[in-house]
């Protein structure tokens, strides 16, 4: 074929072809802002082909964004305006969040948008809003301290709201406050869900602050691992003290039921492990084995 028709068939296909421009940048910044408002920014699509461009659908990388596109079929020359939003309370600190835009355009299948900002919240919680205390002893007391701290000395909070133990919220200067929060722990196993919700009363516009403190209650025996075949005429697992002395399980103290043909044989402790060897007489059935340790939750082992 002749190179200029071979050219001239390219210029004519690339011309007809659809073309998906980006009008005033892809990255829009929203800068510093707080985090209770929201930011939205637009994001202008023009066709540059002469073939209509369609947009098929947008791709959201986070839940906090909310997407508008005023129309989806562009002709030659037409554009159009894209709407990123970031929802109030959804994101704090520093962030970049972006969308996929799907066309039909053969060269540019997808259009990434981004927007970028740094959400600022009213105050930080030290030493954070979450908190797992780990495991606790059965009727133990449970306490912790949060630091609430604010740039805004016109900060005031009201009366905490608490489930699940008592808390103290005492103003220690302008914009700062401390909270106690304790609780007793309950029986074995009945772990500690405690939250406490506290209003903000001024600057207006805020949702209330909500703190959680978590922690099991008791030690928890593990067994690994937690099936076995009953093919083999021996069988190897190992159990581990969750919480409980340093030194990990005693095998004196260990006790278990197995079914009718099934002997346990504990080994000693190593490196927090004790292993355990079961041994499997003939034609033994498929059954649960449960291992119990004084003062602990109890492991179960499935034999298929």
């Amino acid at each position: 074929m002749d190179k200029a028709l071979l050219c001239f068939l390219l210029l004519a296909a690339s011309a007809g072809a659809q073309t998906v421009v980006v009008e005033s940048g892809d990255t829009k910044d929203f800068g510093s802002y707080p985090a209770k408002d929201r930011r939205e920014a637009a994001f202008v699509l023009r066709n540059g082909g002469g073939a209509p461009l369609k947009i098929l659908r947008v791709r959201k990388t986070c839940g906090c964004t909310v997407v508008e596109v005023d129309k989806e079929l562009l002709a030659k020359g037409e554009a159009a305006t894209v709407k990123v939003a970031i929802s109030p309370f959804s994101l704090s600190g520093p962030f970049a969040k972006s969308v996929h835009v799907e066309t039909n355009a053969p060269e540019r299948r997808f259009t990434k948008l981004t927007v970028k900002g740094d959400a600022q919240p009213l105050l930080s919680v030290s030493p954070q809003e979450w908190i797992h205390l780990g495991r606790v002893a059965p009727g133990g007391l449970v306490r912790q301290s949060f630091a609430l701290n604010s740039g805004d000395p016109t900060l005031e909070l009201g009366a905490p709201e608490v489930q699940g133990g008592k808390a103290e919220l005492s103003k220690a200067a302008p914009g700062k406050y401390a909270l106690d929060f304790h609780c007793v722990a309950g029986k074995l196993g009945e772990d500690v869900k405690a939250s406490v919700r506290i209003p903000v009363l001024r600057p207006v516009g805020w949702k209330p602050l909500e703190l959680a403190v978590l922690a099991n209650v008791g030690d928890k025996l593990l067994v690994m691992p937690s099936s076995l075949r009953t093919s083999a005429a021996k069988l190897e697992v190992s159990l581990r003290l969750l919480g409980g002395p340093p030194g990990g399980p005693d095998p004196t103290r260990l006790t278990w039921k197995a079914p009718e043909g099934v002997t346990i044989h504990p080994g000693k402790t190593a490196d927090r492990r004790m292993p355990v060897t079961l041994e499997l007489a003939p034609g033994t059935k498929p059954g649960i084995v449960t291992f119990d340790y004084p003062g602990a939750l109890g492991a179960t082992l499935r034999l298929d």
